[in-house]
């Protein structure tokens, strides 16, 4: 049976404009000497090489599936239909099962079913960038992300993902490519991605074909991913990381939409019992955040823009290090630079131009460390 002319029609037109974009695109090409931005979306970069140690590849995305871990906490990001939940519980018979989406309008009817039947499943409707991040870190064993596909929002959400991964869990990422071939529109999920695991040093460990390129990459840490990171999950931070002078909304949200909420506490990953220094930061931070530590308490009462926490964490890690060598540039009122000192053995250095006034007064009223401690200027001080 032949085709119908319409549809005929509509096909040629649809040929001539992508020969006529081709064209354009190889006049630019030709005349840039570098392929015109617009055709993507995100640097493109390729992952290490040390990270792909033992990538495993499978025909598709069920293929991969069967192979994670069974019986875990697995949470999927983007169900879409619930096909591919229907499958996760089928082959991997997680011991909880978290679902997020917008709405689950979209799911089929038989799908709801399987998914209400299965003991352990719970649904989290809404905004994923808000539902998701109000878990705290390390609570997840496997994440499956479908979100986002342009680049700045998937490298929020591979960010939030992995905080909220146990250190020995499994990120998998769906739409790992660069370009969709059915709508021709540009994804930046690949460039992301492979930007985060280089950044991160995270091992891809199994990645999944698909007939359109649509593919799956699946990510866990390495002992070289193992890190400390000090934030906030207060507006003011999300607020002074954006550089924005807006008040965000109740949702944690700038008027733009973007979302702040997604800045971890203080969390570490990764194998930090490799590091000497890595335990030091482990062990002073967790006194810290009972409020042990000898550091006296006026230490506190320094003006400075530094929490309270930060302080004992930074006075027992001082303490904890053999023979510490501590330089600060930017000294200001001298909160931070008094929590390291006192009451520690250590040599210290600190640098500024001494433009505050009563600073080095206040430095020395607060000082009950041994050892040297060094001033420093680019002219003299007060």
């Amino acid at each position: 049976m032949s085709e119908i002319p319409i549809m005929t029609e509509e096909k040629a037109a649809l040929s001539a404009l992508l020969d006529a974009l081709r064209e354009k695109l190889g006049d630019w090409n030709a005349k840039h000497g570098s392929a015109f931005e617009g055709i993507s979306d995100g640097q493109a970069v390729g992952i290490r090489s040390e990270l792909m140690p033992a990538c495993r590849t499978f025909a598709d995305r069920i293929e991969m599936l069967a192979a994670l871990p069974k019986g875990k906490v697995f949470a999927e990001i983007g169900i879409y239909s619930g096909d591919f939940s229907a499958k996760i519980l089928e082959l991997n018979q997680p011991r909880e099962f978290h679902s997020y989406n917008w709405d689950f309008k979209y799911v089929k009817p038989e799908n709801i079913d399987i998914l209400k039947s299965y003991e352990g499943v719970f649904f989290h409707e809404g905004d994923p960038d808000f539902v998701f991040t109000v878990h705290p870190p390390s609570t997840f064993d496997i994440i499956y992300l479908n979100k986002s596909k342009n680049y700045a929002a998937i490298r929020r959400e591979l960010a939030y993902c992995l905080e909220r991964l146990n250190p020995d869990g499994i990120l998998v990422v769906h739409d790992f490519t660069a370009w969709d071939p059915v709508q021709g529109i540009p994804y930046g999920v690949m460039p992301a991605v492979c930007q985060f695991v280089n950044e991160q040093s995270l091992e891809v460990v199994y990645m999944s074909l698909h007939p359109r390129g649509f593919c799956d990459i699946a990510l866990r840490r390495t002992s070289n991913s193992a890190l400390l990171r000090l934030g906030g999950d207060l507006p003011e931070v999300g607020r002074a990381l954006l550089g924005s002078n807006q008040a965000p909304d109740m949702q944690g949200r700038e008027p733009d939409g973007e979302n702040l909420m997604t800045w971890p506490w203080i969390t570490t990953s990764g194998n930090v019992e490799s590091s000497r220094f890595a335990m030091a930061c482990r062990t002073s931070l967790d006194a810290a955040m009972e409020n042990q530590g000898p550091m006296n308490a006026g230490i506190y009462s320094v003006g400075g823009f530094c929490g309270r926490k930060f302080r004992l964490f930074l006075n027992n890690l001082i303490r904890a290090i053999d023979d510490p060598r501590y330089l600060e540039i930017g000294v200001f009122s001298g909160a931070t630079l008094c929590a390291a000192i006192e009451g520690n053995t250590l040599k210290a250095v600190g640098v500024d131009d001494w433009s505050w006034g009563g600073l080095r007064k206040t430095m020395r009223s607060s000082r009950t460390s041994t050892g040297p401690l060094r001033f420093t200027s680019r002219e003299p001080a007060p």
